[in-house]
């Protein structure tokens, strides 16, 4: 749009879906139920997960709160941030604070992300900033709904009831989570809308876009 209203271009405009996501690391033959298994989590928890570094941009003390918030009304869920960063302390002392440590886990750095996302049921972000998230598009390859602060990067991924929900405030990004927990069929189509919607930018889609240009 921007390259467009300034004309910052010469002779022709090209648009091309993202950078081009592997997909293919995220298909894995272990049923959810198995790797649930593995890592000792159980078959009726509702998982709902963010993965990315600790910092202000990518805002998890909001999930946080926005989980806290309606906890009592999601016996069965647990909230897994993984990753590191700058305010992971800040985010452990608001998590006991809140006295959710038994709820709210902090794996860490973790290396097999598509078994995480495999094991995970719902994608959540609150992040202030973003181009076209990679770990959006690993979630949705990976059949999760998810929910995500509404700013230019998750907009262009998600669609409204379809593949998620986009929210604005801490109070309506716990209605969505609370919601999704209820709904396990929702849940399901969502995943599975939001698995096809992102196939368009596959890397094997995007690298001929790129070398044609």
């Amino acid at each position: 749009i921007l390259a467009e209203k300034y004309q910052l271009y010469r002779h022709s405009l090209t648009s091309i879906p993202g950078m081009g996501v592997d997909f293919s690391r995220f298909d894995i033959a272990e049923t959810k139920s198995g790797l649930r298994l593995r890592y000792g989590i159980a078959q009726q928890t509702v998982v709902f997960v963010f993965a990315g570094e600790f910092s202000s941009r990518k805002n998890q003390q909001q999930l946080i709160a926005a989980f806290s918030r309606v906890s009592k009304q999601m016996p069965q869920a647990k909230l897994i941030l993984a990753g590191e960063g700058a305010l992971l302390d800040a985010c452990k002392a608001q998590v006991q604070q809140l006295e959710m440590r038994d709820r709210i886990l902090f794996p860490g750095q973790v290396t097999d992300m598509p078994a995480l996302y495999h094991c995970s049921d719902v994608c959540v972000s609150a992040s202030k900033i973003e181009g076209l998230p990679f770990n959006i598009m690993e979630a949705m390859y990976c059949n999760l709904p998810c929910i995500a602060s509404n700013i230019k990067g998750h907009a262009d991924l998600i669609k409204r009831g379809k593949t998620g929900y986009l929210y604005e405030t801490e109070i309506e990004l716990a209605a969505y989570m609370v919601q999704l927990y209820k709904h396990v069929d929702l849940r399901q189509q969502m995943g599975q809308t939001a698995h096809h919607a992102v196939q368009q930018y596959g890397v094997d889609v995007v690298q001929p876009q790129v070398m044609q240009v």
